[in-house]
């Protein structure tokens, strides 16, 4: 059984195409580096906006704290447990 040039060539073409194939997809600089890179760059992107909504958040919230005696007396109550002058404290256990 002869092989004919048409094989072999079109097996040397097959090799070519494999190994620039090879090349683009596995390089250090490659399509799949540059995939990976991009979803991670996606994903940094996407924690910068919500970093960003919640500094805005805040500043809004700092902007109240600043001005409004209601939102200081609210802070106090929630997050340190104080009372007003004529309150008192009573606490419930549950059994």
């Amino acid at each position: 059984m002869k092989t004919t040039g048409k094989g072999i060539r079109r097996f040397i073409y097959f090799l070519i195409f494999l190994a620039v194939a090879s090349f683009l997809f596995f390089n250090e600089y490659g399509i799949l580096k540059y995939l990976r890179l991009s979803n991670q760059l996606s994903e940094l992107q996407n924690s910068i906006e919500a970093a960003e909504a919640e500094m805005i958040t805040l500043d809004k919230e700092i902007g109240l704290l600043k001005s409004e005696l209601h939102k200081i007396e609210e802070v106090a109550r929630e997050k340190y447990h104080m009372l007003s002058e004529d309150e008192i404290a009573i606490k419930i256990e549950e059994q």
